[in-house]
């Protein structure tokens, strides 16, 4: 088992070098990413600007839902597929936006415990 727990002996060495330097790209990624969903989830407040901030989070959402689970971290991945289906719910019938925030909340969380325990 490597540093961070999630590859395995029973790896071939090779893939398991390869999904290690994903994992370390991942973080290396969340950390700006952190940054730029903390400004779009304060620009869902203003309601100009809020079709691109949703459009931008949903795409931010989606990328990392489909990368996280693959590097070893399946509940940041949960997370942001769950905002990503709360941004396609608000397509569809705009609401108020107290529950996406709290999902963009958890997410941020998650975030910030992966670049902590990396």
């Amino acid at each position: 088992m490597n540093k961070s727990g999630f590859v395995n002996d029973a790896m071939p060495p090779e893939l398991a070098r390869m999904i290690e330097g994903m994992r370390e790209k991942f973080i290396a990624d969340i950390c700006v990413k952190l940054h730029e969903i903390e400004t779009l989830q304060s620009e869902l407040t203003k309601v100009a600007g809020r079709g691109d901030a949703l459009r931008a989070l949903s795409f931010i959402a989606h990328r990392l839902s489909g990368v996280a689970a693959t590097v070893g971290f399946r509940d940041l991945g949960d997370c942001a597929s769950a905002v990503e289906a709360e941004i396609m719910a608000q397509d569809k019938s705009p609401s108020d936006l107290s529950l996406l925030s709290a999902r963009i909340d958890d997410l941020l969380d998650h975030i910030e415990d992966a670049i902590i325990d990396g």
